[in-house]
């Protein structure tokens, strides 16, 4: 007896077989005789379908990208612009996993998505390594996105899945049985390819947003580089684009979902001073406030790119000279000192700070440190009782140029230089003869110009063209150095080798080759000391030659025979001076 079920069973269920005996039994003379009525029941049962749909989601480029995909589950990956996850179908039928085609329809139009977006041609997974138990397999690339330092955001991927209705081997059969395995998947095909399968369970990616990350900035002025003061208001604000994993992201991550990087900019800022007198020095400036600069691109370390300096090269970071931006010369400030200067990069709606200090150019204490000036405590300072006059330097400067109570402050050959060149800068007009005379006449209180040769009416030094007008030389500070410390650790009387350079001033060439010449300069420098320290016992005043006198006599006299050369005569002070303080 064969018995077939009449329809497709989804769902478990069973056949009941019932049977009924009449037996009537006759003998042999013909009589009959009826057996009680027997009933047999048979329940056959029947196994459906029960159709079961999963989506399994997993990470591509991991160690073991199948072991690590959970059903129903959620991957994390960062929206840099390479990284992939997958999506796999699952089907069960007749409690047994279906190894026959499958084809996977997204819910949305994943294509469209700023998310993620599909990815074709790429070869599926296959169950036993063939091509034609192939399963279909969504690939999906995680698009670059920026957003707050770790921002998360959470994409819930739905799919239709459909049999195809194929199977490994049907088309070479060899057994009896294949007959029956090749009407199974043929069945299965007809009933569940136009649909029909339950709906699988979502699954999730939980995508993490980029960033921009702003390198550490140090404050400003910082140590000089190459040991000049060109370079110590200079900082290079580098700004790299990196996924919430840490890796950078390139140009060529970015380009697939957005080509260029136009609107993104680099923003410099501070917030005016609020004490005085910066915020009225700060208000009278030329420029101050801020700037910004235009992203050009990212490298291939995920660095922002900027315009090269002038329109040159393309760099990886944007080159900031604060004190070319912000230094007015009229009103001899800097703009911005004592301030923090906030950075911002802002690209695609998000916004990445840092920030650094800009020192003010009499900071002391070493690079970024800040001591004070006008009197308003900057930065981690106690209350000083004396202020300061405001700083004009590029270079830091010693607090006991500043100092109303030292008189005769000691600094460094490169501190001397500096001081040399802020003078020259603040006065451009002025030769090189006024600033001369100028800083002799500070040292000594003027007293020298009147001073004659002892026993003579020959004065020591003379006025003339060549030092008239030094009263209007301006100075970046209340005090001038005294001694200056060389690089063997000398102490040199410094007022000493300005004297030797005061002597020529206004006396005829023809004069300074006579030995007149020599004896003047001699007397105003080595001559003087000796002629003292002869007559120390009777003057009764101690040491009047001591070694650091005697070393500024002879860098006094070196200086003048370099300025008597006719070929050197024009070159600015502070380069002599920097040759003998390197």
């Amino acid at each position: 007896m064969v018995v077939k079920p009449d329809r497709w069973h989804d769902r478990d269920g069973e056949i009941r077989l019932a049977l009924k005996l009449l037996v009537r039994v006759s003998s042999v003379d013909g009589e009959t005789a009826e057996v009680p009525l027997s009933a047999l029941e048979e329940r056959i049962p029947i196994i459906g379908a029960n159709p079961h749909t999963e989506l399994w989601i997993g990470k591509i480029g991991t160690d073991s990208d199948d072991s690590e995909a959970t059903a129903a589950g959620t991957v994390t990956a960062d929206a840099n612009g390479t990284d992939r996850v997958y999506v796999d179908p699952a089907v069960h039928l007749f409690d047994l996993p279906f190894a026959g085609g499958l084809e996977l329809r997204l819910a949305e139009a994943l294509d469209r998505s700023d998310r993620v977006g599909p990815e074709f041609g790429i070869p599926g997974n296959t169950v036993d390594g063939t091509e034609e138990r192939e399963q279909q397999r969504v690939i999906l690339r995680c698009k670059f996105r920026l957003g707050e330092p770790a921002a998360e955001d959470t994409l819930q991927i739905g799919a239709t899945v459909l049999l195809q209705g194929n199977a490994f081997g049907l088309d070479s059969r060899t057994d009896p049985f294949d007959r029956m395995i090749a009407d199974h998947y043929a069945a299965c095909g007809k009933r569940y390819a136009a649909g029909g399968l339950p709906e699988p369970a979502p699954v999730s990616v939980l995508l993490r947003k980029s960033v921009i990350i702003l390198e550490p900035l140090a404050n400003l002025p910082h140590e000089s580089v190459d040991g000049t003061s060109s370079d110590e208001y200079v900082a290079r604000v580098r700004a790299r684009v990196q996924s919430t994993s840490g890796q950078p992201v390139t140009i060529a991550a970015v380009q697939s979902d957005r080509p260029t990087v136009d609107g993104w900019r680099m923003n410099l800022e501070y917030e005016s001073p609020v004490e005085e007198p910066l915020r009225s020095l700060d208000a009278m400036c030329a420029r101050r406030g801020g700037l910004h600069a235009e992203v050009r691109g990212i490298d291939g370390e995920g660095y922002l790119v900027f315009a090269g300096a002038g329109g040159g090269t393309p760099t990886s970071y944007f080159e900031y000279d604060h004190w070319h931006t912000f230094y007015d010369a009229k009103v001899r400030h800097l703009a911005g000192s004592g301030c923090t200067m906030n950075v911002t990069v802002q690209a695609d709606g998000q916004e990445y700070s840092g920030e650094f200090f800009v020192g003010p150019p009499s900071a002391t204490g070493g690079p970024g440190k800040l001591g004070l000036i006008a009197g308003a405590v900057l930065l981690g300072s106690p209350p000083a009782p004396v202020t300061y006059p405001p700083p004009l330097s590029r270079n830091p400067l010693p607090h006991d140029l500043n100092h109303p109570q030292n008189h005769a402050p000691t600094i460094s050959g490169k501190d001397f230089v500096n001081w040399l060149k802020d003078i020259e800068t603040l006065n451009p007009d002025m030769s090189r003869g006024q600033i001369i005379a100028a800083i002799h006449a500070r040292s000594h209180q003027a007293i020298d110009l009147n001073r004659e040769l002892p026993l003579t009416d020959i004065r020591l030094f003379r006025n003339g063209p060549e030092s008239d007008g030094w009263q209007s030389v301006k100075f970046p500070t209340r005090n001038n150095p005294a001694f200056v410390i060389d690089a063997q650790g000398q102490k040199i009387d410094i007022s000493h080798t300005i004297a030797g350079l005061r002597a020529d001033l206004n006396r005829p060439e023809s004069v300074i080759a006579f030995p007149t010449a020599q004896f003047i300069r001699w007397a105003n420098t080595d001559g003087g000391d000796s002629w003292q320290e002869a007559m120390k016992e009777t003057l009764d005043q101690g040491d009047y030659a001591p070694p650091d006198q005697r070393a500024g006599n002879a860098l006094g006299i070196k200086a003048s025979d370099f300025y008597r050369d006719p070929t050197t005569r024009k070159i600015p002070l502070s380069t002599f001076f920097q040759a003998e303080f390197p």
